[in-house]
């Protein structure tokens, strides 16, 4: 489901997510805010991000939203911090990065992010064989008398390892093993590390996936420790690089930053020949031939490539 489909009105017969609420409780305040009103500008960007695919969101920003139109519909200004988190908040991704992120959103919630894996067999060959696997089931049964299990399992009975970080920012490191969660944890999850699963559905072993994900930091790319990857056969590798170069510098490297450099440099020297051009009171047409021919350019050289050149300067 897109995000904007989440989006409902209020009127709606089914109740409103929190993205829905923040959104409609934000629209009124804006609409009740006069143009000159100090947080108008920095509630109207909170409102484009509401707007945005919450997978881009680099913090809950629905939350942020109730928090603001209920203080300022009671007639407070915004506190301090909500100010300063709303003036960091960069501007939202371009609509056409939205409508690609959209489009991947709807897969991902259609396929648990495996719309973008190729080679689904290497998965399934070993999920047969752990599912078979009588060491596997003799631990697990270990597991089960030493634990009471129930205690972890969720709704769809599915118990998960707990997810680490990365490097040094691992908490589980931290083990606290006088805490009977954290013992059955630091089990479960050695458990699973042996046997490369996600977790257990009842009795049945999950096994990892290779996974591909847009994050507001990132692409992340996920490949379980037995997968032998093989990243062209194994994933949809234009695809992923679509979605992950819609958000990055178009080209980077050595020589490009060496060629931007003197790009930079060229503008900065265009920049004053223009200050000068004008201190000469030249303008128009005679004013940018005048700058070009000491940039020594061809003089069949377009003008629009001047201005472009300028806008370097800025």
């Amino acid at each position: 489901m897109l995000i904007r489909s989440r989006c409902v009105a209020a009127s709606s017969s089914t109740p409103p997510s929190k993205s829905s609420t923040s959104r409609i409780a934000l629209i009124r305040v804006i609409r009740r805010l006069s143009g000159c009103a100090p947080d108008l500008s920095l509630l109207q960007k909170l409102h484009a991000w509401i707007e945005a695919p919450r997978c881009l969101w680099p913090t809950g920003l629905d939350s942020i939203a109730l928090r603001a139109a209920d203080t300022l519909g009671s007639g407070k200004p915004l506190d301090g911090r909500t100010r300063l988190l709303l003036r960091v908040l960069g501007p939202p991704p371009p609509q056409e990065i939205q409508s690609r992120i959209e489009r991947y959103e709807a897969a991902l919630h259609a396929d648990a992010g495996r719309h973008l894996i190729r080679a689904k067999h290497k998965h399934a060959i070993l999920q047969r064989e752990r599912e078979r696997c009588s060491a596997l089931a003799a631990e697990w049964r270990a597991i089960k008398a030493a634990f009471d299990v129930t205690r972890y399992r969720v709704r769809d009975g599915r118990i998960r390892r707990r997810y680490m970080q990365n490097q040094d920012l691992r908490m589980d490191l931290q083990l606290t093993w006088t805490n009977e969660n954290a013992r059955f944890f630091a089990v479960f999850n050695t458990f699973c590390h042996r046997w490369n699963l996600d977790g257990m559905k009842g009795d049945t072993p999950v096994l990892l996936r290779s996974a591909a994900h847009v994050t507001p930091f990132g692409t992340w790319l996920f490949v379980p420790a037995y997968w032998s990857l093989d990243p062209r056969r194994d994933f949809f590798w234009n695809e992923i690089r679509a979605l992950h170069h819609s958000r990055s510098l178009k080209k980077q490297g050595t020589k490009l930053g060496r060629n931007q450099r003197e790009r930079r440099k060229e503008a900065m020297r265009a920049k004053r020949l223009m200050e000068q051009a004008v201190a000469r009171g030249l303008k128009g047409s005679r004013r940018d031939d005048w700058v070009m021919r000491r940039l020594n350019w061809d003089v069949r050289t377009e003008p629009r490539a001047l201005r472009r050149l300028l806008k370097d300067a800025l």
